[in-house]
């Protein structure tokens, strides 16, 4: 399977990584999450769809900590 995140520029030392990764579609997760478990209820697919969109806006790299 082809990653579809691919990156911009290179890191260099104290700079960021740009990349570029298509938007997701609400609609196609929950279509996905409804194929890949079919016994979730509505709310669950909802809520399971809710916190893959908001991972961008979360997302924090720590770098330099284990």
């Amino acid at each position: 399977m082809k990653d579809e995140c691919s990156p911009v520029a290179q890191r260099s030392e104290g700079s960021e990584l740009a990349v570029r990764c298509p938007v997701l579609d609400r609609q196609k997760v929950e279509a996905i999450l409804i194929c890949r478990f079919p016994g979730a209820t509505h709310h669950q697919v909802a809520a399971a769809a809710n916190a893959i969109m908001g991972l961008e806006e979360e997302w924090e790299e720590i770098v330099g900590e284990s």
